[in-house]
C-alpha cells in the first residue's frame, strides 16, 4: 500500500515539474488534492463502513458456525459466539441510529465513525480467536492420533 502511494506520489510530482507556469502547476496540484480527499472523504463515510463492517460479521459468523458444527462442545467457539452476538447488537444499534439520523453532523458521524471502527477491531479478534480455536482443536486431534500410532508401533514387534 505505501509503496502504490509512494509510486502514485512521484508520477504526479514528476509530471507536475514538467509544468513550466507554477500557476498552472499549483493549481492542478490543488485541483488532485481536492479530488484526493473528496474520494478518501467518500471512502469513510459511515454507511461505507459499515457495509465492510456487516461484511466482516457475516464471513465471522460463517466462521464460527461452521467450527460449531464441527465442534460442538468447544468452550472458546461459544465464547466467540456470544462476543459475535453482542457486537451483532452494537452494529444494529448503530444501523438504527444512522437510519433515524438521517444526516449526521460532523461530531456524531466522527463518534459513529469511531465505534465503527472499534467493532470492526472486535470483529477481527473475534475472527482471530474462532480460527485459533480450531486449530487448537485440529492440534489436539492431531497428537490424539499421534499417541495412538505410536502405542500401535509400540505394541506391534518389529520384524525384518
Amino acid at each position: 500500500m505505501c509503496d502504490v502511494l509512494q509510486l502514485q506520489s512521484s508520477i504526479l510530482f514528476g509530471s507536475l515539474s514538467l509544468i513550466t507556469n507554477n500557476t498552472l502547476c499549483f493549481t492542478l496540484l490543488g485541483f488532485a488534492t481536492g479530488i484526493f480527499a473528496i474520494y478518501v472523504a467518500y471512502l469513510r463515510r459511515p454507511s461505507i463502513q459499515f457495509r465492510s463492517l456487516q461484511e466482516a460479521i457475516r464471513n465471522t459468523e460463517a466462521n464460527i458456525t461452521g467450527a460449531k458444527f464441527i465442534y460442538p462442545e468447544n468452550r472458546s467457539i461459544m465464547e466467540q459466539e456470544v462476543r459475535l452476538l453482542k457486537v451483532k447488537r452494537s452494529a444494529s444499534l448503530m444501523r438504527c441510529l444512522m437510519l433515524q439520523m438521517g444526516f449526521l453532523a460532523w461530531k456524531s458521524c466522527w463518534e459513529l465513525m469511531k465505534e465503527i471502527s472499534n467493532c470492526h477491531k472486535d470483529i477481527n479478534d473475534i475472527h482471530t480467536a474462532a480460527q485459533l480455536a480450531v486449530e487448537m482443536e485440529l492440534q489436539r486431534a492431531y497428537t490424539e492420533d499421534i499417541d495412538k500410532t505410536e502405542t500401535i508401533l509400540v505394541a506391534v514387534p518389529y520384524s525384518e
